[in-house]
């Protein structure tokens, strides 16, 4: 992935998964611009769509993207249960949420970036954490904004907008990580039973130590005679096929932090590119002053919910359905049945073509 002008694009940062690093923390706490995104799984393994109910799914890890020194940097910090025990989980997000995301959502002068801001605000809010920035930047937003008929999703943004290449889904990270992890299962139980028939064999004089694999002689001399294949299975796995898998997982957390800190830089970048623009095309004022004003109201909203009348709300979409088919009546009787006023395109056609009318400055035609 290349961005014009920006040298130095995905650095290495610390190691992924580790605890917190005061050089990171201080870079971060220093931008005025930083890019935050959370990694969620479902709470309940049943629920497919879990890990987009975000007041209910669990926190993975959150990715922080930052700017230093004409530089975009970007660390993952991994609260994974299915990596670690619980209690250090619990330990880890503590000091996170302590030394880090506290301390960054209490800074009033910076700009916090989010790829669909609601969603990553209600997920900390559920964890005690909200932003107190004065400005929220959401890049999805920005990108409905400067063009509402194509895709919003952070990967297409990407790609379409900073050349990202080889983007992989969520879904199909995961599958990919699994694989790896699969595979080593695999090659380790290849390996313990190899290590049976090395040892069976050279127990029986069958085969000599020379014939045996180099990594596994010291473990067939050092295996006691006479013992069984599921002990011998068992002690391989201990010496020999643990550490397969262990690397493999290794390398599965390694990837997911990579694809994960790409998240949160891609969402500090597109940023960045999309701000000159909406203000170019006008949109400034209606960016920054009515969704920076309407975005914590209906945070609070969604979290708390809305008291409605559901009677009365039937009667008004009643009402509205009515006067919707009347309109519909009229347009097509004017414009022909096959006019469809809920086609952006259709109706650009006919207002700046057709009835050659002015477009607002703002607007593309």
């Amino acid at each position: 992935m290349t961005v014009p002008g920006r040298p130095g694009l995905f650095p290495a940062s610390p190691s992924p998964g580790g605890h917190v690093n005061e050089t990171v923390v201080n870079a971060i706490l220093r931008s005025k611009l930083v890019a935050v995104d959370t990694e969620t799984a479902s709470s309940d393994p049943a629920d497919k769509k879990g890990a987009l109910k975000a007041l209910r799914c669990k926190l993975k890890g959150v990715s922080i993207a930052w700017e230093h020194k004409g530089k975009d940097f970007a660390h993952y910090w991994s609260f994974n249960q299915e990596d670690m025990p619980a209690e250090e989980t619990a330990a880890r997000w503590d000091e996170f949420k302590r030394k880090v995301l506290g301390p960054l959502f209490n800074r009033r002068a910076v700009v916090l970036a989010f790829h669909h801001a609601s969603f990553d605000c209600k997920v900390l809010h559920a964890r005690g954490l909200d932003p107190k920035a004065k400005r929220i930047s959401d890049t999805m937003i920005m990108d409905f904004l400067l063009d509402e008929n194509r895709p919003h999703d952070l990967k297409t943004c990407a790609q379409d907008h900073l050349g990202a290449e080889g983007v992989l889904s969520h879904s199909a990270t995961q599958k990919e990580i699994k694989e790896i992890v699969r595979t080593a299962e695999k090659e380790a139980k290849e390996v313990c039973v190899a290590v049976w028939e090395a040892y069976r064999d050279f127990q029986k004089g069958v085969r000599k130590l020379a014939e045996v694999a180099e990594r596994v002689r010291p473990l067939i001399t050092a295996l006691p005679e006479k013992m069984k294949k599921a002990e011998v299975v068992e002690r391989a796995y201990e010496e020999l096929g643990s550490r397969i898998v262990e690397a493999a997982k290794a390398e599965a957390r390694r990837r997911f932090a990579n694809y994960a800190r790409k998240d949160a830089l891609w969402t500090l970048q597109l940023h960045k590119h999309y701000l000159p623009r909406i203000v170019q095309e006008g949109f400034g004022q209606i960016y920054w002053n009515l969704y920076q004003a309407l975005l914590r109201q209906t945070l609070e909203m969604e979290i708390r919910g809305v008291r409605v009348d559901v009677q009365k709300l039937r009667q008004i979409q009643a009402m509205l359905e009515e006067k919707i088919t009347d309109i519909l009546v009229q347009i097509q009787r004017k414009f022909g049945a096959e006019f469809n006023p809920g086609s952006s395109v259709q109706v650009k056609d006919l207002l700046w073509k057709k009835k050659k009318l002015s477009p607002p400055p703002w607007l593309k035609k």
